[in-house]
């Protein structure tokens, strides 16, 4: 599956196009926990995500990690090694792949 997260300037959730995606919350600085909807989202394959924004910001997101039992998904917005938030409204772009389990 794979779709965008939108952000805004405060840093809060406003939507997300992901398909089989329940919600998309800010539940830390530059942490996001994604709750998924579908029983077959036992295993995570693989993720890949990318940040967009309108000026130029150095970021990575990477996985913080996956609880399959309740099928969340936490990734974090780093700034070095470090969860940060942006500051500015942008999006989080996911290439997310499950398992069939």
């Amino acid at each position: 599956m794979h779709g965008q997260i939108q952000i805004n300037v405060s840093n809060a959730v406003t939507s997300n196009n992901i398909v089989g995606l329940a919600s998309a919350a800010r539940t830390g600085a530059g942490q996001y926990t994604l709750v998924f909807t579908d029983s077959f989202h036992g295993g995570l394959k693989s993720a890949t995500f990318t940040v967009q924004a309108a000026a130029a910001i150095d970021r990575v997101v990477q996985i913080r990690s996956w609880t399959p039992a309740t099928k969340t998904l936490v990734i974090e917005e780093l700034a070095g090694a470090v969860a940060t938030d942006a500051g500015a409204a942008h999006a989080i772009h996911c290439d997310i792949a499950f398992i069939n389990i």
